[in-house]
């Protein structure tokens, strides 16, 4: 038995740029893993199936969940005898951009690989890990990253980025309620497009001057915004108050950058206004990049 961290993720930046004829998006994103998530133990049962255990009735724990869906693709390409019980321990929010679900399979497939000692070829566990879900690679190695194709094609920025990045403290905060990531991906037109050669021009203007505010624009954000004006407003009230804040991924989760001779500060100030917006019971919590 051994327990592993599942991370959650932010997007600095998510650009769509335009639908394939297979159905997916074209996107570029910068992404980033943070020291906020959740934890899953694994164990070898006897049973004759794997089995997923969560403390939030919520979440689905049969072949809905996309633990038990990795493990079907992973055995689909590699022999392995025994089966195991995975008992998740869930803080990230669900359905909020935060990247639990793709995080919660990487992170057990890993763990399984790691708990029975098989290596498999990194190009392999790269195709089992993008016929899970978008953000499934980036969580193999969840440091600051540049991902590309419909989220398959992850590379990693230089150490000195990295290290620009590392310990950046951040807000994490959800309404009270979700938006599914099919829904949020139907609801875009042409004009939520963005061109992928500004889009690759604004992302080397952040590796030079390396201003997170470079970088803050995603194509989820207008149609989202529009729809629920609370998100709007609170929004826009941190950014007035020069507190970088955007949805990540597609919501309805966001996050806020906190500057370091402030956070204190700003830390109080986003708290208020989130609860003041979405209710005490509102999800928030701080976080730092990985």
């Amino acid at each position: 038995m051994k327990t592993f961290f599942s991370p959650a993720k932010i997007n600095l930046l998510l650009n769509i740029h335009h639908k394939r004829d297979d159905g997916y998006h074209d996107l570029s994103s910068v992404i980033v893993g943070l020291d906020f998530g959740d934890l899953i133990t694994i164990e070898i049962t006897s049973d004759s199936k794997d089995i997923l255990a969560c403390d939030d009735p919520n979440i689905p724990c049969d072949e809905q969940n996309l633990i038990l869906k990795g493990m079907n693709l992973l055995r689909n390409e590699v022999q392995i005898e025994d089966h195991f019980k995975f008992t998740l321990k869930k803080r990230i929010p669900s359905q909020a951009g935060f990247g639990g679900g793709s995080s919660n399979a990487t992170t057990a497939i890993n763990g399984v690989l790691s708990l029975i000692e098989k290596n498999i070829p990194e190009k392999k566990l790269y195709r089992i890990l993008s016929l899970i879900g978008a953000d499934c690679c980036f969580f193999h190695n969840p440091i600051p990253s540049i991902m590309t194709g419909i989220g398959d094609c992850i590379e990693p920025f230089n150490s000195t980025i990295c290290e620009s990045l590392k310990g950046q403290k951040v807000l994490i905060f959800k309404p009270d309620f979700s938006i599914s990531t099919a829904n949020a991906y139907h609801g875009l037109n042409e004009s939520n497009f963005i061109n992928k050669d500004l889009t690759l021009e604004k992302i080397d203007s952040f590796s030079q001057s390396l201003d997170c505010k470079q970088l803050m624009i995603n194509s989820f954000s207008e149609n989202l915004q529009h729809k629920y004006i609370a998100l709007r407003t609170v929004l826009k009230t941190l950014n007035d108050h020069d507190i970088p804040s955007m949805i990540s991924g597609s919501g309805s989760g966001c996050f806020s950058l906190l500057s370091k001779g402030n956070a204190n500060n700003q830390h109080n100030f986003v708290k208020d206004c989130v609860q003041d917006a979405f209710g005490e019971n509102a999800f928030f919590e701080e976080a730092h990049i990985l």
